[in-house]
């Protein structure tokens, strides 16, 4: 009758954080030291001290079942034979997938720790010059390449040991991909750090900065069609709801009561803001202003979406002072939902005409004046008619409605060259 030799999982503190899972695997026969015959376990400490003379660190330890111990014929330089063999006789003898994986990623990922450290901290430079500009990014592109070949190892050799994500994996991702399928989240997270690479590589190279965000905006457009080669169109929706620019712009903003559907129509708006994969590039005072007036149409569209009273928390979340120092309560002038989102509406109009009046060149001081006496009177009409008199009063005495209490000087000092950034 064969000898049963149970396994019991050892987490091993590696060098670099890793938690290693030892295992042992039931024993042949030429490892049999006789009927009811068991090898004497060895003492923790001196195979603590086994183990640390040996440069290759062999995984060597004991489990111990019924008074019985085993040396696991698994090392930390196992050929990949070797780890093949061990992965069969594992999943013989019933050992969980999870713990075959991480077993096999720990004995891989010891293998290119050499090489990462190599590249990471060589020994022929000393430390104050490892981290020099000259020749980064060439190692970090190294590094990249070293930790995309690991992974590609690991991948081929449990190629037969399906994954069993943990409850915390399995909602982690549900929350980010959906339902897709383990294998296409794999090749997002790849899409993904090819794209980290890409950009750490763009901003080692001396580069003017336009032509930078130039090339960023075309990669994260590839990018975005490569995501929806990998995707079905069901799932390359749920993943744009879940992982989208324009999602992730919203949910911190979002009540508890928002509903799939709200969240749907407000993602879809937002997109318009944050395209898929797009990069929104402007440049001069009228394409701001453009992008200004396109950011409010999304507004009003979500606040279509949630109604007033849900919207001016909505925006209040996402623009903060701008809509908190609207209010006027503390001296007594109280305004509704409704007016409050108005009168945010109107301020963001008159902050973009403003802007524009700065910006534009051109035009000589007195132009200049003239036209932001007309965005300042035109302002100050749109504010009484929503808000009302005495709410405007008690708004310009506010230290909140100094910019437009001043709006003609203060724009007028600030379209002088000495105070304009970069022209503008």
């Amino acid at each position: 009758m064969k000898t049963q030799v149970g396994w019991l999982l050892v987490v091993s503190l590696l060098a670099n954080g890793v938690l290693g899972y030892l295992l042992v695997v039931r024993s042949g026969p030429e490892r049999r030291a006789g009927a009811g015959e068991a090898p004497t376990p060895v003492a923790a400490d001196e195979r603590r001290a086994a183990e640390r003379a040996t440069a290759s660190g062999g995984v060597r330890e004991l489990a111990e079942e019924a008074g019985a111990a085993v040396a696991v014929p698994l090392h930390y330089d196992a050929g990949d034979d070797e780890i093949r063999e061990a992965i069969r006789r594992m999943r013989a003898d019933g050992v969980p997938n999870d713990v075959i994986r991480a077993m096999v990623q720990t004995v891989v990922q010891k293998r290119f720790e050499t090489l990462r450290a190599n590249l990471l901290y060589p020994q022929d430079v000393p430390f104050w010059l490892q981290h020099r500009r000259e020749g980064r990014q060439d190692r970090q592109m190294d590094v990249m390449a070293l930790m995309d070949r690991q992974r590609e190892v690991t991948e081929a050799l449990l190629a037969d040991v399906p994954e069993e994500p943990s409850e915390e994996a399995r909602r982690r991702n549900l929350a980010h991909y959906g339902t897709v399928d383990p294998a296409k989240v794999r090749a997002l997270q790849q899409l993904q750090r090819d794209h980290m690479a890409f950009v750490t590589g763009l901003h080692e190279e001396d580069m003017d900065q336009g032509e930078r965000m130039r090339l960023m905006a075309a990669y994260a457009e590839e990018m975005e069609v490569q995501r929806a080669e990998i995707l079905s169109p069901d799932e390359y929706r749920e993943y744009q709801l879940r992982q989208s620019q324009a999602s992730r712009q919203l949910m911190m903003h979002l009540d508890e009561a928002t509903t799939r559907e709200e969240f749907e129509a407000l993602v879809d708006l937002e997109a318009v803001r944050h395209p898929p994969g797009g990069m929104r590039i402007t440049q001069g005072a009228e394409a701001h202003r453009k992008l200004q007036l396109q950011n409010l149409e999304v507004w009003r569209g979500q606040r279509e979406v949630l109604g007033d009273e849900r919207f001016l928390g909505f925006i209040t979340s996402q623009r903060g002072g701008m809509v908190r120092g609207l209010d006027q309560s503390h001296r007594g002038i109280a305004l509704d939902s409704t007016a409050m989102v108005d009168a945010w509406e109107a301020t963001e109009f008159g902050r973009t005409d403003y802007a524009r009046a700065v910006s534009r060149e051109g035009i000589s001081t007195e132009e200049r004046r003239a036209e932001l006496g007309e965005v300042r009177e035109r302002t100050l009409a749109e504010l009484e008619s929503v808000a009302g008199r005495a709410w405007l009063d008690a708004y310009l005495e506010s230290s909140e409605g100094t910019w437009l209490r001043e709006m003609v000087d203060m724009g007028v000092a600030r379209s002088r060259p000495a105070f304009r950034i970069d022209g503008r």
